[in-house]
């Protein structure tokens, strides 16, 4: 029972991030440049993330 409520929950919560996304693209609040309902301003802070990611890890195994 407790597995069907965490389900619905997540595709409630996953949803509503989906719908906020659209409305904030139509409203001009976001930049959509490749329309796939993530902000281009999140995009590039992933990038800037897995890179820093990519750094640490040569890092680490160069200590090995």
């Amino acid at each position: 029972m407790n597995l069907v409520i965490i389900i619905i929950a997540t595709v409630l919560v996953v949803v509503g991030v989906i719908a906020l996304s659209i409305w904030l693209d139509k409203r001009g609040v976001t930049k959509d440049e490749n329309n796939n309902y993530i902000p281009d301003a999140l995009e590039d802070k992933v990038k800037n993330v897995k890179g820093k990611v990519k750094d640490i890890k040569n890092i680490v195994k160069k200590k090995k």
